[in-house]
């Protein structure tokens, strides 16, 4: 350390002297003196317009990079949008072309059922058309035996009254079944009008119940374990006093 601090000093003696000498020169020869200020003054001055020219160009690269950034971020957020709109268009396509196969199907459906309704209304009409003409035909043949003499007065008129009571009666069973029982959009089913009520539904857990449920029981597997611990023995001496046997 005693070394280290001798040569400090003498390398500033050495240093001094050499100002000195340099400050004597100086003053001699005056035009030397001139020359070297004029070149400290341009090296000075380099220096600055150097840090000058370093420091714009460094604060404009910034300004550039910045200016790149935020031009990048536009063009990511315009393509986001553009992607979206793609998405929302995409979106929209395929929901009406669900809908669209939604209601086509409805609308076979229903066509379906109005075309099964009106089939059965025209088997039924048909039906009673053949009734018709099965008692038409029944009380020709009865007035044709009573032209022969064959069937008696009161005989053929009671199997003609009989003829048109049950074709009244089978005309009326069919009006009022279709009028005010038969369901007004399924040919085949009967409407009830509510006389027996709705059929009861099952109740059946939903997610949420059956996951309250796991939790309750794990909370009451929990609690049952943590009480089973609170009972055990906590050391050798509780283990023995509970087995009766003394500690050695």
């Amino acid at each position: 350390m005693a070394n280290l601090d001798a040569i400090i000093k003498t390398t500033l003696l050495y240093q001094d002297v050499d100002l000195a000498t340099a400050i004597g020169t100086f003053r001699d020869n005056p035009a030397q003196l001139q020359a070297f200020l004029q070149r400290q003054q341009e090296t000075i001055f380099n220096d600055i317009m150097t840090q000058k020219s370093n420091t714009f160009n460094k604060v404009y690269g910034d300004l550039n990079r910045a200016s790149k950034s935020q031009e990048s971020v536009l063009m990511y957020n315009q393509r986001s949008k553009e992607l979206t709109s793609i998405h929302d268009q995409v979106y929209n396509n395929q929901k009406n072309m669900a809908t669209a196969v939604t209601n086509d199907k409805n609308l076979a459906n229903r066509k379906n059922e109005m075309n099964e309704w009106s089939i059965g209304n025209k088997n039924d009409t048909l039906f009673v058309y053949s009734s018709l003409f099965i008692a038409l035909s029944g009380l020709l043949l009865c007035l044709v035996l009573w032209k022969l003499g064959i069937m008696s007065d009161s005989y053929c008129g009671s199997l003609a009254a009989l003829l048109i009571i049950i074709f009244v009666l089978t005309l009326l069973n069919r009006w009022q079944y279709t009028e005010q029982l038969r369901d007004k959009r399924y040919w085949n089913r009967k409407n009830f009008g509510g006389k027996y009520g709705k059929i009861p539904m099952p109740s059946c857990p939903t997610m949420g119940d059956m996951m309250s449920g796991v939790q309750d029981a794990k909370k009451s597997v929990m609690t049952a374990g943590a009480a089973m611990t609170a009972t055990m023995p906590s050391s050798a001496s509780d283990f023995a006093n509970a087995q009766g046997a003394p500690i050695s």
